[in-house]
């Protein structure tokens, strides 16, 4: 009512009239069973991602007292957004992370990935790559090299990507680089990143039309 009272002219009011009829929709299928057993399932399994990749990396800090973690967003540029969603561009990222293995050799001990489908950005990837922290240092000069292998593996004209490591002094907790089994605060970054690259995410499409 008081939205209503500040509105002149038919038309806007028929705005308002739309968007209450959308919000009693949210509420009504909010509340109902399906959509509760859907959240569920969606929760639930991010959990388990999380479960999974703190048992992985648990393993690994059981094996090795340091880690370096690199991370990296790998991005379709904006004219290729539309080739990021094919069978192609799936099959350039597995043979993507599989080479990874073959440039690092035994100082490689895997990865974690997230596939996100963003309305802005499209089709992209948040990759966090796990080396021996005896072996490997150089973080922001590892993050970039995996970065360049990115563009090689699906051009210059489809990829892009954005080192996580410039950024890693606007963390609050930092868990980039060489991380000590013992770092607490390094540990809780990681902890913080984990969590971020295993959720689930849903968005809310809306079209250009009225």
């Amino acid at each position: 009512e008081p939205l209503r009272s500040l509105i002149q002219g038919e038309p806007a009011a028929e705005s308002v009239e739309s968007l209450q009829s959308f919000v009693d929709f949210v509420r009504r299928a909010c509340r109902s069973q399906a959509f509760q057993n859907l959240l569920h399932d969606h929760e639930s399994k991010a959990e388990d991602n999380f479960r999974s990749g703190c048992d992985y990396l648990t393993s690994l800090f059981e094996q090795h007292s340091r880690l370096l973690i690199l991370r990296i967003d790998l991005y379709f540029r904006p004219d290729a957004k539309g080739w990021g969603y094919g069978k192609a561009a799936d099959e350039a990222v597995t043979k993507y992370l599989r080479s990874l293995r073959l440039a690092y050799g035994p100082g490689y001990f895997g990865f974690v990935i997230k596939r996100e489908n963003g309305i802005s950005r499209g089709m992209h990837y948040h990759l966090m790559v796990i080396l021996d922290g005896n072996l490997h240092r150089n973080a922001y000069y590892l993050t970039q090299q995996i970065g360049e292998k990115w563009i090689k593996r699906v051009g210059t004209d489809k990829g892009s990507f954005f080192n996580s490591y410039a950024r890693k002094d606007r963390y609050r907790y930092n868990g980039l680089g060489l991380v000590h089994v013992s770092d607490v605060e390094k540990l809780l970054g990681l902890r913080i990143a984990l969590w971020y690259m295993s959720k689930q995410d849903s968005e809310l499409k809306v079209d250009d039309s009225k």
